[in-house]
């Protein structure tokens, strides 16, 4: 039987990417003084894209649980980048909306992601970024049973 080493394993480099991508992100973040997290700015790109969504829509899309979620979503209310309402057709349910202090924080964070992003992707064709978010996609399907 081979030897099993952890860092040769996709998960594992996955893992270190992830984190080598939030550790540049949150540097970049401080350095431009934007006052979000990683976890603020994933929900924000969210929100941009599917305004008005639920607390439990959101959480899905966050791939998080309620109470992460509740508290993540707090702390962007009191930074003023989110509102939250109450759901006419259900009033157990908050409608999270982006602010207009959130729409602009949005904006003006998007050109150090994508930045952040083109230079993890260097030297990388579009063709083989592709073939891996393919390849991804497909190994988390198959965890999921899908």
């Amino acid at each position: 039987m081979q030897e099993y080493i952890l860092e040769e394993s996709i998960g594992y480099i996955t893992r270190n990417f992830f984190a080598a991508l939030r550790d540049r992100l949150s540097a970049d973040f401080k350095e431009n003084d934007f006052d979000i997290s990683i976890d603020e700015w994933v929900a924000l790109s969210f929100l941009n894209r599917f305004d008005d969504k639920n607390q439990q829509q959101l959480g899905e899309l966050l791939l998080q649980e309620k109470t992460a979620v509740t508290r993540l979503l707090d702390c962007m209310q009191k930074e003023g980048i989110i509102e939250k309402t109450v759901d006419k057709d259900d009033k157990r349910n908050k409608i999270i909306r982006l602010t207009e202090k959130g729409k602009e924080c949005y904006k003006n964070v998007v050109p150090v992601v994508e930045k952040a992003i083109a230079d993890a992707q260097f030297g990388i064709s579009s063709e083989e970024i592709e073939s891996a978010k393919l390849i991804i996609r497909k190994m988390r399907g198959n965890l999921l049973g899908k």
